[in-house]
């Protein structure tokens, strides 16, 4: 090995401190310039992929709300075209004895009928009926069938069928629920 002398030395240590030097000064920049540069990246590309995603959700629901009102708007073209005609609450007495009379006809003992809760809706009522009865199954298809047909503004919210067959033909007892559907004035 050489021996270096005091110039030499004195060259290196600048050389040293010019590297030191241009370090820091790297490190400064890449600290306080590049690396915040880098996050906001990072950050707007997030912002990108989540505004993409939101933009594939607002056309989606943009979609279906397109539908739904036209679905809307077939349904409010519909109405007055149905051969449906809604009766008033005042014939709440004759409606119950038509339902008596239908459950005759259909080899049905009604137990107990009573009117419930009358529930308003924008264009109707709708008038809740319990009903209790006994019969056959086939007894029990018959009248809810004569039901829709002679009835087509009431339906079958509701049914619960409890059969005995230690009987022939089984009996089954029945709780119904039915809606009434009325018009609003």
């Amino acid at each position: 090995m050489r021996n270096m002398n005091g110039n030499q030395l004195s060259l290196w240590s600048v050389d040293v401190a010019g590297l030191v030097a241009c370090a820091g000064i790297t490190a400064t920049i890449y600290l306080f310039g590049i690396l915040p540069l880098l996050e906001k990246r990072t950050e707007a590309a997030e912002a990108q992929a989540t505004l993409a995603f939101q933009a594939r959700q607002l056309r989606r629901l943009t979609a279906a709300h397109s539908d739904l009102n036209q679905n809307l708007v077939n349904l409010e073209e519909s109405l007055p075209k149905t051969d449906v005609k809604l009766l008033p609450i005042s014939h709440l007495n004759q409606r119950l004895d038509d339902l008596i009379q239908l459950a005759h006809g259909s080899h049905l003992t009604i137990d107990e009928i009573h009117p419930g809760e009358i529930i308003n809706k924008s264009h109707h009522k709708e008038f809740m009926i319990s009903l209790r009865g006994t019969g056959t199954y086939q007894t029990w298809t018959d009248f809810i069938s004569r039901l829709h047909q002679k009835f087509p503004d009431i339906q079958v919210q509701k049914l619960m069928l409890e059969a005995n067959a230690k009987v022939t033909p089984p009996i089954a007892t029945s709780q119904m629920e039915l809606i009434w559907f009325t018009t609003s004035n």
